[in-house]
Protein backbone atom coordinates (compact mmCIF):
# COMPACT_ATOMS: atom_id res chain seq x y z
CA UNK A 1 0.00 0.00 0.00
CA UNK A 2 1.45 3.38 -0.98
CA UNK A 3 1.45 6.35 1.37
CA UNK A 4 -1.23 8.02 -0.75
CA UNK A 5 -3.42 4.89 -0.56
CA UNK A 6 -2.99 4.91 3.22
CA UNK A 7 -4.01 8.57 3.45
CA UNK A 8 -6.99 7.92 1.18
CA UNK A 9 -8.04 4.96 3.35
CA UNK A 10 -7.79 7.03 6.55
CA UNK A 11 -9.74 9.94 5.02
CA UNK A 12 -12.44 7.56 3.77
CA UNK A 13 -12.59 5.80 7.15
CA UNK A 14 -12.95 9.11 9.00
CA UNK A 15 -15.76 10.12 6.64
CA UNK A 16 -17.55 6.80 7.02
CA UNK A 17 -17.10 6.36 10.77
CA UNK A 18 -17.43 9.95 11.98
CA UNK A 19 -19.06 11.85 9.13
CA UNK A 20 -16.11 14.24 8.87
CA UNK A 21 -14.59 15.20 5.54
CA UNK A 22 -10.94 16.01 6.25
CA UNK A 23 -7.86 16.59 4.16
CA UNK A 24 -5.01 15.04 6.12
CA UNK A 25 -1.23 14.98 5.98
CA UNK A 26 1.12 12.53 7.71
CA UNK A 27 2.43 15.08 10.21
CA UNK A 28 -0.98 15.99 11.64
CA UNK A 29 -1.81 15.02 15.21
CA UNK A 30 -5.05 13.04 15.27
CA UNK A 31 -6.53 14.82 18.29
CA UNK A 32 -6.04 18.13 16.46
CA UNK A 33 -8.39 16.71 13.81
CA UNK A 34 -11.04 16.49 16.55
CA UNK A 35 -10.52 12.74 16.96
CA UNK A 36 -10.35 11.53 20.55
CA UNK A 37 -8.59 8.40 21.80
CA UNK A 38 -11.66 6.22 21.26
CA UNK A 39 -11.95 7.48 17.68
CA UNK A 40 -8.32 6.56 17.08
CA UNK A 41 -8.92 3.04 18.40
CA UNK A 42 -12.00 2.79 16.18
CA UNK A 43 -9.90 3.82 13.15
CA UNK A 44 -7.34 1.17 14.04
CA UNK A 45 -10.04 -1.49 14.41
CA UNK A 46 -11.65 -0.42 11.12
CA UNK A 47 -8.32 -0.95 9.34
CA UNK A 48 -7.79 -4.29 11.07
CA UNK A 49 -11.24 -5.50 9.99
CA UNK A 50 -10.83 -4.26 6.42
CA UNK A 51 -7.47 -5.99 5.99
CA UNK A 52 -7.87 -8.96 8.34
CA UNK A 53 -4.80 -8.12 10.44
CA UNK A 54 -4.09 -7.16 14.03
CA UNK A 55 -2.06 -4.10 14.99
CA UNK A 56 0.02 -4.45 18.16
CA UNK A 57 -1.91 -2.93 21.08
CA UNK A 58 1.29 -1.40 22.43
CA UNK A 59 1.76 0.88 19.43
CA UNK A 60 1.23 4.52 20.36
CA UNK A 61 -0.82 6.21 17.64
CA UNK A 62 -0.80 9.97 17.93
CA UNK A 63 -0.25 11.25 14.38
CA UNK A 64 -1.53 10.30 10.96
CA UNK A 65 2.00 8.98 10.25
CA UNK A 66 1.85 6.70 13.32
CA UNK A 67 -1.33 5.17 11.94
CA UNK A 68 0.20 4.89 8.47
CA UNK A 69 3.25 3.11 9.92
CA UNK A 70 0.94 0.40 11.28
CA UNK A 71 -0.63 -0.19 7.88
CA UNK A 72 0.81 -2.83 5.57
Amino acid sequence: MTDQQKIDFIQDAIAKLFGKILIITPDQVLVELTLDSLDIVELQMYYEDAHDIIIDDFVSIKTVQDLMDCMA
